[in-house]
């Protein structure tokens, strides 16, 4: 009896001994096989440089800001005026190469604006470069003022505004819901209609003057972009 409780004994401490993690019956000098590792992810590095800004001849309350962009999905461009009178940003224009030029419009006249351009990667990181001084010149002197008078719950919103009597400028305007012009173009002749395309573009009809004497009621479209450059002309008669 006591030789079989020896027997049995022996026969638990070892597979206790298999359990606990021993290498029971298992070559421990074999080699195993390694798992590779997956490859580090690469970082993507947003870089914003060669930062300028130039002035819009179409328009004083504007500014054209060209950039250099890597690794960027989208650009925009936020300013600030130094003694604090306006604040605003562009929206997000996508990037389709490494420079890039955005519009900001709507400026303050005669003010001094910061101005820094945002890059936001594909994976929504954003830097932003330096600030960049940028003054706005006064408004041309036959620009004309506004007075709006409200009543009620105004919304922000915007007039385009065409005027027919002639003027050293004969100006199209776009005015906001406080009557502050923020956006105007220079034609050669009185303005008799002006709109927005649904591409984005402006159309002005000017007057041609010198034929309505002889009968001809002639029009004259320009087309413009945002910024006031002339895209095209063309002409409509009845």
């Amino acid at each position: 009896m006591k030789l079989f409780r020896f027997n049995v004994m022996r026969q638990l401490s070892v597979l206790l001994v298999c359990a606990l993690g021993w290498n029971c019956g298992r070559d421990v000098t074999a080699t195993q096989p390694l798992t590779a590792l997956p490859p580090p992810t690469p970082v993507i590095q947003l870089i914003v440089s060669n930062i300028q800004i130039r002035p819009n001849p179409n328009n004083v309350l504007s500014a054209v800001v060209s950039a250099d962009a890597t690794n960027a999905a989208s650009l925009r461009v936020e300013y600030a005026a130094e003694n604090g009178s306006d604040s605003g940003s562009t929206p997000d224009f996508a990037v389709t190469r490494k420079s890039n030029e955005l519009a900001v419009l709507g400026l303050m006249p005669q003010t001094e604006y910061a101005m820094r351009v945002v890059a936001t990667g594909a994976d929504g990181t954003a830097v932003q470069s330096h600030a960049i001084s940028f003054q706005t010149d006064p408004l041309p002197s036959d620009i004309p003022s506004f007075v709006a008078l409200q009543s009620g719950d105004v919304q922000p919103g915007y007039t385009m505004i065409g005027l027919l009597y002639s003027s050293q400028r004969n100006p199209a305007l776009i005015v906001d819901q406080t009557g502050r012009v923020v956006w105007y173009r220079e034609n050669p002749r009185a303005v008799s209609d002006f709109q927005k395309q649904p591409d984005g573009t402006y159309t002005v009809a000017v007057n041609n003057q010198d034929l309505f004497s002889f009968g001809y009621y002639i029009a004259q479209y320009h087309q413009y972009d945002n910024l006031g450059n002339l895209l095209r002309m063309w002409s409509a008669s009845d």
